[in-house]
């Protein structure tokens, strides 16, 4: 087992610098979109855009996922829905009650910036943060982190937990991609990704948590982030997935093993 990454906040990325996003197409104006790319708009579409001083085609493959820069220059991200708005409404509410509890960030949650509806997709921006853990663990060869680096994580992600726990909230999909760092030269990080969370008592998805970090009774209540936070830490620590199940059966057996 290797632990050969670094826990000073300074040389974090060694000189890493990650991209915002892949490289869209960039348009110097309107005019040049209406040369090249107006039969991929709609005439409203089109309208929309006469004020942009720069426009960008990201493609129709792009991930659902979109940076923009705001007219104050802050980096921001856009989750768009296409036709889930029950589970949508239910993280917003979720998103608004834990941003009035953690107006300082000290609980480590993503904050909700906005919440909007365009075009019947309802739509939340978030402040545009680094890597997850998972692109980390990636880029230190999955050789495990210090054990001084994986508790600063622990005791980040134990103040999220509280939290939650407090308001009755679980989050269901804990885990390194849903954990994101908040810039490239420091290990704070910020839990992300409530689309699955529900309240404690409601009625919930069949499917929720993602197999190698789902806690193996099922319906467990609070219990499953608590679950999920063991093999992270496992994780962290080893650079490997504790449970790396190819399917329910598997992932059961490996937890029996």
């Amino acid at each position: 087992m290797g632990h050969s990454f670094s826990a000073s906040d300074n040389d974090l990325y060694n000189g890493f610098s990650p991209r915002l996003s892949s490289e869209p197409e960039l348009y110097s104006d309107d005019i040049s979109v209406e040369n090249y790319d107006k039969t991929k708009l709609t005439t409203f579409e089109f309208t929309e855009i006469k004020e942009y001083a720069k426009i960008y085609f990201v493609g129709p493959h792009a991930k659902k996922q979109i940076d923009f820069d705001d007219k104050d220059g802050v980096y921001k991200v856009v989750r768009a829905f296409d036709h889930k708005n029950k589970e949508m409404a239910t993280e917003i509410e979720i998103l608004e009650i834990l941003k009035k509890q953690d107006v300082n960030g000290n609980y480590n949650i993503i904050p909700m910036l906005e919440s909007f509806t365009f075009r019947d997709h309802k739509c939340i921006t978030f402040k545009l943060l680094s890597m997850n853990l998972y692109e980390l663990l990636k880029k230190n060869k999955f050789e495990g982190f210090r054990l001084t680096l994986v508790r600063k994580f622990a005791l980040s992600i134990l103040q999220c937990l509280k939290l939650l726990y407090s308001n009755k909230i679980i989050h269901t999909d804990l885990k390194p991609e849903n954990i994101l760092l908040e810039t490239p030269t420091n290990c704070l990080i910020k839990i992300a990704d409530f689309g699955c969370a529900f309240f404690e008592g409601q009625l919930f998805y069949n499917y929720f948590q993602s197999r190698h970090y789902r806690a193996p009774e099922g319906k467990i209540g609070m219990a499953l982030d608590m679950w999920s936070f063991g093999c992270i830490l496992a994780e962290l620590s080893t650079g490997h997935v504790l449970f790396p199940g190819n399917n329910e059966g598997d992932q059961l057996a490996l937890i029996i093993e």
